[in-house]
Formats: structure tokens, C-alpha cells, sequence
């Protein structure tokens, strides 16, 4: 009787905890949730199996809560979550492993982040830039000098320095595939967008091609699955399809399950996003 209660009864969800949320993943199933039903339906040393894990929401609580669980995913993104959120990885090497990326390229990444603070004459660091359509139509930027945040439209620097990152090539490997099957059928929906590089801009694509390429060459297999992990967590929201929120001025996110590029777009600064995914409030630490 306690089982057909359980079922029939309303579990409210609750917001997901740091574990759950590090990383998008659609159509994740409320914690909570997941914990009644083990709970009601295991005890403590059962094996819980899951056969289309997602992002390993139950096997992590089943874990959690000392049950043993199986996790299958035809999805390899899917395997990478799983992974992360169930085995142990020590924080000290996560933490040097940045210490070391940062050391070797932030530099280089936020060199093409630059313009001139309307406050002061000195260098500050772009955050975002606002495109409407393909136009890039207003900076909004931090000054280290002054410790504020400020917007402006693009001088004639700013725009000179985006149409000279236009120009360069991109350094290391990104991928170029098309956004369809082999029987060209399309991924999902889409627009604006024939091929994954479409969904970024030129800065962004030369960023990320820098960023990916370091983590690849990190000689520690854990470590390097985790900054790989770490990477895909943030990727989207160096992309296009990222729309301008005037409640949130400084981040965007993913707003449909689809390449849909809105109109008025964000380019967000790619070494504060990989930042925020290892050492953020929701970073791979956290």
C-alpha cells in the first residue's frame, strides 16, 4: 500500500543542487524525485539500474544514498556527466590544472577581449559584446582601473580590432561539420546556421580553439576528461545562440532545443566562461 501511496501522491520538485547543475543537459528529472522512489523502492545496498542514465541524476543519488546502481547511456556526452558526478577527483589537482592552463593562455584569450574604458585611459576587459543580426552594436566591459562595469557602442578601435580577428585564422582544430545526418537530414531545427561554426563568431571560434587545444594536451587522463567536461559545460554560451536579456546584462544561456540564433545576440568573453566552470558557483569544483 505504501508504494501505490507514493505513486499516486504529488512530489514537488526542487531546485537542482550544484552536483545537477554544472553542466546543460535537457529534460533533467528533478532530484528529489528520484530520491523518494529509491528510496521507497530499494534498500540501502540494492543495486538501482538505470538504462537511459541522462546526465546520471540517479545514479549519483543512488549512490548518495548507499544504494549500488548501473548507469547505461548510448549517449557519450551522457557517459561524461554520469562519470563526473559519481567518482571521486581530488580538488587540488583540479584546481593546479587550471592554475597551469591559466598561466600558458589567459593572456592570449583576453588579449582579443580589449577596449578602451570611457572613464579612464586605461585598457579594460570586454565582457560582452552585442550583435543585432551580424552587426556588433554596443561593449560591455569591466575596468580593473576604475572597478566598474560600464557599455558603450563600438568606436572605431573597437570595430578595427573585430574586423582584424576576422581576418586571422583559427589557430588549432574546431569543429566545421554540417548540421545534418548523412541522409542530410537535419540534427533538429535550425536557422542562420548550415555548419557548427556558423553558431559562433570568428573571436570566439580562435578562443575556443586555444582553450580546447591546451586541455587536450593535459597529460592526466581524470583531469583531462574533467576539463573536457568543463569546456562542453560552457561552450553554448560562447555561442550565438545566446539572446540579450536586459535583466541579465552579463549572461545569457541557451534558450531553445534548437541552432536557433536570435536576432539580438550576445558574444560573451570565452576565458571568463571557462573561469566560471572549474572555479564558479556552479563550476566543476563546486
Amino acid at each position: 500500500m505504501i508504494y501505490i501511496s507514493l505513486i499516486n501522491c504529488i512530489i514537488v520538485p526542487k531546485a537542482h543542487p550544484r552536483r545537477h547543475i554544472f553542466h546543460k543537459y535537457w529534460a533533467r528529472k528533478p532530484y528529489n524525485v528520484v530520491d523518494s522512489y529509491i528510496e521507497c523502492f530499494t534498500k540501502k545496498g540494492d543495486v538501482v539500474l538505470d538504462p537511459f542514465s541522462g546526465s546520471g541524476v540517479t545514479l549519483c543519488e543512488s549512490i548518495r544514498l548507499g544504494r549500488r546502481a548501473i548507469a547505461i547511456d548510448l549517449n557519450p556526452i551522457s557517459s561524461n556527466i554520469t562519470r563526473a558526478v559519481s567518482e571521486p577527483a581530488s580538488i587540488k589537482e583540479i584546481k593546479k590544472t587550471y592554475d597551469n592552463i591559466q598561466e600558458k593562455i589567459k593572456k592570449q584569450i583576453l588579449d582579443l577581449y580589449k577596449t578602451k574604458c570611457i572613464k579612464c585611459p586605461n585598457t579594460a576587459n570586454i565582457l560582452v559584446t552585442i550583435y543585432e543580426e551580424k552587426n556588433p552594436i554596443e561593449l560591455r566591459f569591466e575596468c580593473d582601473n576604475c572597478g566598474k562595469r560600464y557599455s558603450k557602442p563600438l568606436s572605431k578601435e573597437d570595430s578595427d580590432l573585430i574586423k582584424k580577428i576576422e581576418s586571422q585564422k583559427i589557430p588549432f582544430w574546431y569543429p566545421d561539420e554540417p548540421l545534418y545526418y548523412s541522409e542530410n537530414k537535419p540534427f533538429t531545427k535550425k536557422e542562420k546556421a548550415e555548419k557548427i561554426s556558423d553558431l559562433f563568431t570568428k573571436r570566439n571560434l580562435i578562443a575556443l580553439s586555444i582553450l580546447y587545444n591546451e586541455i587536450v594536451g593535459i597529460s592526466n587522463k581524470k583531469m583531462r576528461e574533467l576539463f573536457q567536461l568543463s569546456f562542453t559545460s560552457m561552450v553554448h554560451l560562447a555561442s550565438k545562440m545566446t539572446p540579450d536579456r536586459p535583466t541579465r546584462p552579463y549572461s545569457s544561456f541557451w534558450a531553445l532545443q534548437s541552432y536557433w540564433i536570435p536576432p539580438r545576440n550576445m558574444e560573451s568573453n570565452v576565458w571568463n566562461l571557462f573561469e566560471s566552470a572549474i572555479i564558479g558557483r556552479q563550476g566543476i569544483i563546486e
